[in-house]
């Protein structure tokens, strides 16, 4: 009886594994299209002064939590490393300043390059590359620093 349990265990995971690979090609829909709103936010908390970029800040956060949230479902574990520094970041942060916002920028700027190269996983030499120049750049900021 346990043989036939482990039969069907193993079947049920190899189903699900294979619903999770065929949504693969939505998520990259999906994440492409959060991406883009998080520019479009991005480009709106650029254009008002430092003062009032705050109350906008929480829509990002939302975002990019969507985006960690899927990322490592469907391979893309930097997706979610990256997603989660920038709702750390975010949620940490009262002064959002130029250079604040600058690593926002650098954030969702690494999110579109793990999607333009296809980095899934860690990403190999180019993710670990990556990592450490973000590594470098929210220390720089001051944190919190959640990238490993």
């Amino acid at each position: 009886m346990a043989d036939r349990d482990d039969d069907l265990d193993q079947e049920m995971v190899a189903k699900a594994e294979a619903v999770i690979a065929g949504l693969k090609g939505a998520y990259l829909d999906w994440v492409t299209e959060d991406l883009r709103r998080l520019e479009g936010l991005f480009a709106e908390v650029s254009a008002v002064e430092p003062e009032a970029r705050g109350p906008l800040m929480p829509q990002i956060f939302t975002i990019a939590h969507d985006v960690k949230g899927q990322g490592g479902s469907f391979g893309y574990d930097l997706m979610t490393a990256i997603g989660n520094q920038l709702c750390r970041f975010v949620e940490a942060r009262e002064d959002w300043s130029d250079a604040s916002l600058a690593l926002v920028r650098k954030l969702l700027d690494a999110m579109r390059l793990i999607l333009a190269e296809g980095l899934e996983g860690d990403g190999g030499a180019m993710g670990a590359a990556l990592l450490a120049d973000l590594h470098r750049d929210v220390e720089a900021a001051g944190g919190p620093l959640t990238l490993t």
